[in-house]
């Protein structure tokens, strides 16, 4: 038997610069993970104390909260646990009572409050308020059992949030990136419905999604579609996905209109700013097709955006060079 020690990456400095660093022992097919702390002003050094990990134990990440509070996420077999080390204390506390034996995967904490969310494998979202778990509502577009890999809070307190499911040959299946501010009573898409969204982290200028297709900005002041836990069928209109999408020089978007009213449609680029008007006018009840010419615009993600008397809905389209 022979014993290696991998630092697998997970490196963190809490409100306090203390350091944390994970690592993982393997020995033979079974591993076992570690945490190192090096407060300030001193060396190195394990800290196991009532930390309880088993071969095949895994921290999957490590995150703090505004209290300077330290957690590990660790994937048990085929359950897991949070793992708590509050503040100036030497020894770990188990977080998981109320997680149902989820797998955790990712934490996150909200820097305005003591809230603490959860993202599990097959059980979506929970959040922690007054010492109790609770699982909050996934977005409609999302359906039951689905898991969580990327968690983030911003300094609004806003939770972005990316959902995916498995194939029966348990490849990851993206269901999309969503933010909420009500802790998932509604839910706003990030237009990256089909984009794996491997890592999410908030700063102050803004929210970044890191994928399997790029480097994004989620800008949140872009109006988004609102999803709720509780459908909502719009009785007014109804906006459809532009065909063909991605395009390359032209493309159409179909709307269903039931009343008559003032329709807009907007064409936003991925900040947020608006390049073209495409309608602005009274419309009677009916389907339409507007065409639209990328003209000079430079490839990349689009939204297009239509307003009537009493409803908004909102779609993303691609624009590629051929």
């Amino acid at each position: 038997m022979s014993n290696t020690t991998r630092y697998d990456g997970k490196y963190l400095v809490d409100n306090d610069g203390n350091q944390y660093l994970t690592s993982t022992i393997i020995l033979d097919t079974t591993q076992k993970g570690n945490i190192f702390i090096k407060k300030q002003g001193n060396s190195w050094q394990k800290n196991q104390s009532g930390l309880i990990l088993n071969y095949q134990d895994q921290i999957i990440s490590i995150g703090s909260d505004k209290f300077a509070n330290v957690y590990l996420a660790i994937q048990s077999g085929v359950n897991g646990k949070l793992m708590k080390l509050p503040f100036g204390e030497n020894t770990w506390t188990d977080e998981s009572n109320g997680l149902n034996n989820s797998q955790v995967y990712v934490y996150a904490g909200n820097p305005n409050n003591q809230k603490v969310y959860v993202g599990t494998y097959g059980s979506g979202i929970y959040v922690k308020i007054s010492d109790s778990w609770q699982q909050i509502p996934n977005p409609l577009q999302v359906q039951g059992g689905s898991s969580c890999f990327a968690l983030s809070v911003d300094p609004d307190g806003t939770l972005f949030a990316c959902f995916g499911t498995f194939d029966a040959s348990f490849n990851f299946v993206p269901t999309g990136t969503y933010f909420t501010n009500d802790d998932g009573k509604t839910w706003a898409s990030a237009d990256l419905d089909s984009i794996n969204t491997t890592y999410l982290a908030s700063y102050s200028d803004g929210t970044y999604a890191l994928t399997d297709n790029g480097f994004y900005t989620i800008n949140k002041n872009f109006i988004p579609t609102l999803v709720s836990e509780s459908p909502i069928y719009d009785t007014e209109l109804n906006l459809e996905q532009n065909f063909p999408n991605p395009f390359s020089e032209s493309t159409t978007i179909g709307v269903n209109l039931i009343n008559e009213s003032r329709v807009k449609l907007n064409i936003y680029n991925f900040l947020g700013e608006k390049v073209t008007v495409l309608v602005d006018e009274y419309l009677t009840p009916g389907s339409y097709n507007f065409a639209f010419n990328r003209g000079s615009l430079p490839e990349g993600v689009y939204f297009y955006q239509i307003i009537s008397d009493n409803s908004r809905q909102q779609k993303g389209m691609i624009i590629l060079n051929r």
